[in-house]
């Protein structure tokens, strides 16, 4: 099962168990795990900036904000996402 191999993906989760359980679905798939992020806006434009990522996977509503700036880092980067 390798329908992602080689994919980079960005996990913004604020939920430790449902982070835990995407990730370890993608890596199953192949896929190659940045992040999770959780709530610190900076934590999650540091990991942007430094590592490009072929799609996001963003969780909207976050513990202490929603996740729009996160989502508008990656479209200027051109990057798929899903909310």
């Amino acid at each position: 099962m390798a329908e992602l191999a080689g994919v980079t993906v960005l996990l913004v989760e604020d939920e430790p168990l449902v982070a835990m359980g995407i990730a370890d679905d993608l890596i199953a798939a192949g896929a190659v795990i940045v992040g999770p992020c959780a709530t610190s806006e900076s934590e999650q434009s540091d990991v942007i900036q430094a590592t490009p990522v072929d799609v996001a996977v963003i969780d909207f509503v976050l513990a202490d904000s929603n996740s729009q700036p996160v989502q508008d880092a990656p479209r200027k980067k051109v990057c798929p996402f899903w909310c």
